[in-house]
C-alpha cells in the first residue's frame, strides 16, 4: 500500500483561495474595528 502525501492540486488551490478574504470580511473588519475605536474613545472621554 502506497501512501501518497504528495498535495493535492485542487487542494492546494482551495488553501489559497481560502487566504484571499472577500470584499465582505474586509468590511465587517472595518466596521468592528470602528466600533471599537469610538467605544474606546468614549471610554477614556476624548471628544
Amino acid at each position: 500500500m502506497k501512501h501518497d502525501f504528495a498535495p493535492d492540486p485542487e487542494v492546494s488551490a482551495r488553501c489559497a483561495d481560502r487566504r484571499v478574504w472577500p470584499p465582505e470580511a474586509f468590511l465587517l473588519i472595518a466596521i468592528f474595528v470602528a466600533v471599537w475605536v469610538i467605544f474606546a474613545v468614549n471610554l477614556i472621554g476624548i471628544d
